[in-house]
C-alpha cells in the first residue's frame, strides 16, 4: 500500500478513481461452470480426466434453464447468470452455438424478463477460427491473437458490438466474463502488428474491449482478474479467481486475494467466484458467508457439487435443502443490505 501511495504522489502511476455502478452489477451471481464441470465428471472414475464429453459440451440452453429453474424454486434466484465456455460457436465471433442455444437472443430476452442479466464467457488473446495473418506469432508459428493487427481489431470490435448491442443482429447481453489474461504472449521470438508487448500490450487489448463495450451499451459490465492500478479504468469488476491455492482454506486464499483488490483496485466491484469446488471440509457452506462479507456473493453450483483437491478422492453429490437454505439466507441477506444502501 505504502508503494502505491508513493507511486501516485510521485505523479509514476494514476490513482484510481470512482466511477458510477448500475446497481444491478451488485447482485448475486450464478455462473453455470461447476455444474457443467460436475457433468462431465459425473461417472468418471479418475478425478483427473472426464467421462465422456468436456464441460463446455455442457453449456446449454437446456442445462442453463433447468439450473436456473431449481435456483428459482429454492428461493435463490441470482442477478446475474454467467454462461462459461463455450456458449458460442468460435470465441472470435459473437455467433452462440446453434446446437446448443436454438434462439440464444430470445432466451436473454426472457432472462430479462425473470429479473436475471446474463453475462457472457470468453478468454482473451485466444486465436480461435483466425487466419494467421491476424495471429501473434512466436518464431513464425501463430500463437494469439493480435490486437495491434487493424484487421483483428475490427473483428474484435464487431464481435463486442454484438454481445452488447440490442440491434436485430446482435445478443442484447449485459456483461462479460473475461478470462484468458494470464494468456498474454511474452518471452522470446514473438512479431505482433505494432511492436507493442507486455503490460502496454495487455492495456491496450482492455481499452479496446471496454471503449467498445461501453459505445453501445454504458451499463455493461467488464469482469476481469487483474490486480493492477493501471489497468482499472479498463473494468468494473473483479474476480477472486479459481481456489488452485497453497494456502489450507478457501477463506484465507479469498481474504488474501481481495485485500490485494482492495488496496491496487479500491473502487472495482469484486466477484467472489464459486469455491464450493475447491472445499475439502464438510463447512463448505459457510464460505458464502465469507464471500457476502467481501464482495458480490456467487454460487457456481446449482444442482451438482464436486468437491476436489489435488490427490485427494473427488467428492460428487446433488447439492441439498440445507445447501439451497444456506444461499437463499445469505443471498436474502445480502439482498437487504443493498436494498439499505439505497435508501436516502
Amino acid at each position: 500500500h505504502a508503494y502505491l501511495q508513493c507511486c501516485y504522489q510521485q505523479g509514476y502511476l494514476r490513482e484510481p478513481q470512482p466511477r458510477p455502478v448500475a446497481e444491478w452489477w451488485r447482485k448475486p451471481i450464478y455462473c453455470t461452470w461447476h455444474d457443467q464441470v460436475a457433468l462431465a465428471y459425473k461417472n468418471s472414475t479418475d478425478y483427473t480426466q472426464p467421462n465422456l464429453s468436456p464441460p463446455q459440451d455442457f453449456c446449454t440452453q437446456k442445462y442453463t434453464d433447468e439450473w436456473l429453474d431449481i435456483l428459482e424454486r429454492n428461493n435463490c434466484r441470482p442477478g446475474t447468470v454467467i454462461l462459461d465456455a463455450k456458449w458460442q460457436r468460435c470465441m472470435n465471433d459473437a455467433d452462440p452455438d446453434p446446437d446448443k442455444w436454438p434462439d440464444f437472443r430470445r432466451w436473454v430476452e426472457h432472462c430479462h424478463r425473470r429479473g436475471i442479466r446474463v453475462f457472457l464467457w470468453n478468454a482473451a488473446w485466444d486465436k480461435d477460427g483466425l487466419p494467421d495473418a491476424e495471429c501473434i506469432t512466436r518464431d513464425g508459428r501463430p500463437i494469439a491473437a493480435d490486437i495491434t493487427n487493424p484487421q483483428y481489431e475490427r473483428r474484435f470490435r464487431e464481435m463486442i458490438r454484438r454481445y452488447f448491442s440490442d440491434a436485430p443482429d446482435s445478443l442484447n447481453a449485459d456483461g462479460l466474463k473475461l478470462d484468458g489474461l494470464l494468456g498474454l504472449p511474452t518471452g522470446r521470438g514473438l512479431e505482433n502488428h505494432a511492436g507493442l508487448w507486455g503490460l502496454e500490450l495487455q492495456r491496450y487489448y482492455l481499452q479496446v474491449l471496454y471503449s467498445e463495450a461501453k459505445k453501445h451499451n454504458k451499463s455493461v459490465c467488464i469482469s476481469t482478474y487483474i490486480a493492477n492500478p493501471y489497468l482499472a479504468d479498463c473494468c468494473d469488476m473483479v474476480r477472486i479467481a479459481d481456489m488452485y491455492t497453497h494456502r489450507l482454506t478457501t477463506e484465507q486464499t479469498m481474504l488474501h486475494r481481495a485485500e490485494i483488490y482492495q488496496q491496487t483496485m479500491p473502487h472495482t466491484l469484486i466477484d467472489t467466484d464459486g469455491q464450493f469446488g475447491h472445499h475439502i471440509f464438510d463447512d463448505y457452506r459457510r464460505q458464502l458467508q465469507i464471500q457476502a462479507d467481501i464482495g458480490i456473493p456467487c454460487i457456481y453450483n446449482a444442482q451438482w457439487l464436486r468437491r476436489s483437491r489435488m490427490y485427494q478422492p473427488s467428492v460428487f453429490a446433488p447439492l441439498t435443502k440445507q445447501d439451497y437454505r444456506e444461499i437463499e439466507r445469505v443471498f436474502q441477506q445480502y439482498q437487504a443490505g443493498l436494498e439499505n444502501r439505497q435508501q436516502p
